[in-house]
């Protein structure tokens, strides 16, 4: 039985063009705090869930921190807008400032994202934390938890304030600055920063964690947190080697277009694996095998010096089979444009790409 807790609403069911906190200007404001102890699908600070709904506005606020002891899916302004829905919801000029811990999945504004929308003009200044004491890896973002199957669009929002300590994503599964993970989906994410740091062991991107069989368009998105693979205590060991990328952790399927876009901090890497696999990290993306077109777009990220064995690539660590990637005009720093590129990928330079400030055109 599906359960939902919103700090104004739990849930908006078979609604038709209704706005919520959108009269004269005005949001919809949550300070209360939420602790549940017990299995709820959806808790959001405002709205738990979104279903069977169609032409929704919301514009809110919440302060109050959210804690889920048993819970799926939390978002500091809305748990979930589930697939039932037809119609595109827009969510605008919303901001959360509340701390999220969630046992499941967790998103600063959305948890999930299953329908047609679009989220503009809001932001995320709580902490973030997915999945601590959970055996499965889970999935944050300081946006949006997760998309799938829907058309999204997030522009002008930003995760953290470059001021303070706020906007800190922890989880292991997939973790992005701006959305955790896209599978399937179309998306657009425009005029977006996170400034926040990411504490993940899985898929990590400083806007998105992991991209799969996506159509994504990222436009003048930027990257200011640092990244380290130790999330803490209450969280599972880390058998998989990480894949960090400043903007992009992992992209498989589809095709990927990143433009006017540009990544800076620290990757801080001190655990070490398991099992066999090794630790990726690129400046802009950890791992390709799609088609990828990279323009106008910079990295200055630094691998910290570390004992751990890490494939590094100034712009990307590796470069897969089926991976079919262009830059044009990129300004790159570190030893390696690439850390490695499979003989069936095609990798091309146009423009001008440098390397530590040297024109680079070479594989």
């Amino acid at each position: 039985m599906d359960a939902y807790i919103g700090g104004i609403v739990g849930l908006v069911a078979n609604a038709d063009a209704v706005s919520i906190g959108q009269g004269n200007g005005s949001a919809v404001v949550n300070e209360g705090d939420i602790t549940v102890n017990g299995d709820f699908l959806y808790i959001g600070g405002d709205i738990g869930a979104i279903i069977r709904s169609s032409g929704i506005a919301v514009s809110a606020e919440n302060s109050g921190n959210i804690t889920a002891s048993g819970s799926d899916a939390v978002g500091g302004i809305i748990g979930g807008i589930l697939s039932s829905c037809t119609g595109e919801v827009v969510l605008k000029n919303s901001i959360n400032s509340g701390n999220i811990e969630s046992y499941g999945d967790a998103g600063g504004v959305i948890c999930l994202v299953g329908t047609n929308a679009t989220i503009s003009g809001s932001k995320n200044t709580g902490n973030v934390i997915a999945g601590r004491n959970n055996e499965k890896a889970r999935n944050a973002g300081g946006i949006v938890g997760n998309a799938s199957g829907a058309s999204l669009t997030i522009k002008d929002c930003v995760n953290g304030s470059g001021e303070s300590d706020g906007g800190n994503i922890t989880a292991t599964g997939r973790v992005g600055g701006i959305i955790g993970g896209i599978l399937p989906a179309t998306i657009t994410i425009e005029n977006t920063s996170n400034y926040g740091d990411i504490f993940g062991s899985y898929r990590v991107g400083g806007i998105a964690g992991q991209a799969g069989i996506v159509s994504a368009t990222f436009t003048n998105c930027h990257n200011y947190g640092d990244f380290s693979n130790d999330p803490g205590e209450g969280f599972s060991s880390i058998s998989e080697g990480v894949r960090y990328g400043g903007l992009l952790g992992v992209t498989g399927g589809g095709v990927v277009t990143i433009s006017k876009s540009s990544s800076e901090g620290t990757i801080s890497i001190t655990k070490d694996v398991t099992g066999n696999d090794a630790h990726r990290a690129g400046g802009l993306i950890g791992t390709v095998s799609t088609t990828c077109t990279i323009s106008n777009t910079d990295s200055s990220m630094t691998l910290e010096e570390t004992d751990i064995a890490v494939s590094f690539g100034g712009a990307i660590s590796a470069v897969w089979a089926d991976g079919n990637v262009t830059f044009d005009t990129c300004a790159i720093n570190g030893e390696k444009f690439i850390g490695a590129v499979n003989s069936t990928a095609n990798v091309v330079y146009n423009g001008n790409c440098t390397l530590n400030g040297f024109p680079y055109s070479e594989s």
